[in-house]
């Protein structure tokens, strides 16, 4: 009695296609492939206002912010990029699947060429009652 090769085909040919897959994500994991360098590079303008200026520049009260400005304080290109992948203290890391690493040498040189945002509005003195006068 015969049996169909066909079953043994497909798995040999399934095997084949997996290997094959491995191999060719190993090749371009070896060439620091990551998703995000496979689209369209962002620019450090949009990456640091979509995952940076919340805390780093936002006011959460007068006077008060989440985190310290970075702009405008020279601060060394290669302690911005460690600091984005490791997160010290409370900050969130990123991974290279977030900013790719194109991205993230682009927006440290960025970041540490940048001026200093403008100073906020200072508030308005308290109005002096009449007759007081100041200390």
């Amino acid at each position: 009695m015969e049996t169909d090769p066909t079953p043994k085909r497909r798995k040999g040919l399934t095997v084949a296609l997996a290997i094959s897959a491995v191999a060719g994500i190993g090749l371009l994991a070896g060439q620091g492939f990551s998703p995000v360098e496979a689209s369209a590079t962002r620019s450090p303008e949009q990456i640091y206002g979509a995952s940076c200026k919340y805390c780093h520049g936002h006011m959460v009260a007068p006077g008060v912010r989440v985190a310290p400005d970075l702009l405008g304080r020279k601060l060394d290109p290669e302690s911005i990029k460690l600091f984005v992948r490791n997160g010290p203290g409370g900050m969130l890391s990123f991974r290279e699947s977030d900013i790719s690493n194109r991205e993230l040498d682009a927006l440290a040189r960025w970041i540490s060429e940048s001026p200093a945002p403008p100073a906020p509005p200072m508030p308005p003195a308290p109005a002096q009652q009449p007759g007081k006068s100041k200390p």
